[in-house]
């Protein structure tokens, strides 16, 4: 993981304190800054040295939290600072309620350390996150911004690699003007299955072309338009994705051991889906690897979601 993320995708009536996730349990994502935890379902294996490369210990190079207020206008804070040191986000978490959150903390890998390179990034109603890299990407950058349109191009605040793959989602599900329609959740799926075949088709035309050695995508996604969420697990190498993990949530009420959680997976009492780099909590039986290569969608005011594989053949 070259970064960390977490998102909490709830029923509408079912809001929660944006600290049960991202600032109290054992491995909240602030915690995640300077601690990785590796669940023992994965220790078992034995892991490569390629996956501590990729599973930064340290992700100190600013953080980011993107909610929907009560007028399902999106509303970000952002900061340069380690989250773990920002008693500003301390004392919001631990007052505001959502019931549709992302978060994320930056280990950087292109793109100074700035706020406007933190993610979640904005687009319109649309949330947008990223664990990963693109391959390439200081050459594949030209070619991204030849594809987009004017007007979502001049969205873009940025220098990051995860910021433009965002953009190219936007323009994927129909450019600036989709983002004041009603998005149906095919739109959003086809749109990220487009933005993942674009890039990963791309980066291996470009070595090819310019006989360049080979470097995977990572390309760990979350994006959301207030009411669907869509997620990614994918990379495009012999080596496995980032880590990513989900739980089922009857509900959340998080000490520093304990989130609580539905452990009889039954759908009618479910209240919200979690997705996460990391377990927060040491509750492994809580928590489920996403598979290597697919995408999950939730729709979170039936709490409902489904995983299948990203691609068939690419």
């Amino acid at each position: 993981n070259m970064f960390r993320w977490a998102l909490y995708a709830g029923k509408k009536d079912n809001p929660i304190l944006i600290g049960n996730m991202l600032t109290i349990p054992r491995h909240c994502l602030t915690r995640q800054v300077y601690e990785r935890y590796i669940p023992s379902s994965i220790r078992n294996i034995k892991l490569s040295k390629d996956y501590y490369k990729r599973n930064c210990q340290l992700n100190m190079d600013g953080f980011g939290v993107g909610w929907y207020g009560v007028h399902d206008q999106v509303i970000l804070y952002k900061s340069i600072l380690p989250a773990c040191n920002d008693a500003n986000l301390q004392s919001l978490a631990s007052g505001i309620e959502a019931s549709l959150f992302f978060g994320h903390i930056r280990a950087s890998s292109s793109g100074a350390i700035s706020r406007i390179n933190c993610h979640p990034f904005q687009f319109g109603k649309i949330l947008w996150m990223h664990n990963g890299s693109i391959g390439h990407f200081n050459l594949m950058k030209q070619k991204i911004v030849k594809k987009l349109s004017s007007p979502v191009y001049n969205m873009i605040h940025g220098s990051t690699d995860s910021e433009y793959l965002g953009a190219l989602f936007v323009d994927n599900l129909g450019g600036i003007s989709r983002l004041d329609d009603e998005l149906t959740t095919e739109d959003l799926e086809a749109a990220m299955i487009k933005t993942v075949s674009d890039i990963v088709k791309w980066v291996k035309k470009l070595e090819r072309d310019k006989n360049l050695k080979n470097t995977p995508c990572s390309l760990n996604l979350a994006v959301t338009d207030g009411n669907t969420v869509i997620v990614t697990r994918f990379r495009d190498g012999p080596q496995n994705p980032p880590t990513l993990f989900y739980a089922e949530v009857n509900d959340v009420d998080a000490d520093e051991e304990h989130i609580i959680l539905d452990a009889s997976r039954k759908r009618k009492d479910r209240t919200a889906i979690i997705v996460s780099s990391e377990p927060l909590t040491e509750e492994e039986e809580i928590w489920k690897e996403v598979p290597a290569n697919t995408i999950i969608t939730i729709n979170r005011y039936i709490c409902e979601y489904h995983i299948q594989p990203l691609f068939q053949d690419l």
